[in-house]
């Protein structure tokens, strides 16, 4: 069984993947547009009338927390859709360092990860990226 621990990591890694890859433009995300990583993962079951009404909550609060923590900017973020999302400076200056241990930006490869639907890598690297996050803020403040 998938903890929200790592439901968060998986999730995250893609969003951030996403915006990454299209920084600086905003773009809308679905919660919808997870539903292969949800069917895949047997997170809950999908239908056509309500395509990830578990799972919307999940991600409402994951794109939440991480505009709280600073390393996203969004719109409104309601029943799966979060708005006009991008990258901050310090979620780019995140996902652009490249610790010793790796080859290549976090970003990178998170991107790389989540293409490949590789779960584990995809997870790793968003806890490297979170710890990085904390780490940086810690030095800063």
């Amino acid at each position: 069984m998938t903890t929200n621990i790592e439901r968060f990591d998986d999730l995250v890694g893609r969003l951030f993947g996403e915006l990454y890859e299209a920084f600086p433009i905003p773009r809308n995300l679905f919660c919808t547009d997870m539903q292969n990583h949800i069917e895949a993962a047997g997170l809950n079951e999908i239908d056509d009338f309500n395509p990830c009404a578990d799972e919307a909550r999940f991600f409402t609060a994951s794109v939440k927390w991480l505009g709280n923590a600073g390393l996203i900017e969004h719109g409104d973020v309601i029943a799966g859709t979060a708005h006009d999302c991008v990258l901050t400076a310090k979620g780019l200056e995140i996902l652009k360092a490249t610790p010793t241990c790796l080859e290549g930006a976090l970003g990178d490869r998170l991107v790389q990860a989540a293409k490949r639907e590789s779960g584990d890598e995809l997870r790793q690297l968003t806890g490297q990226a979170l710890s990085y996050g904390i780490s940086l803020a810690l030095h800063k403040a």
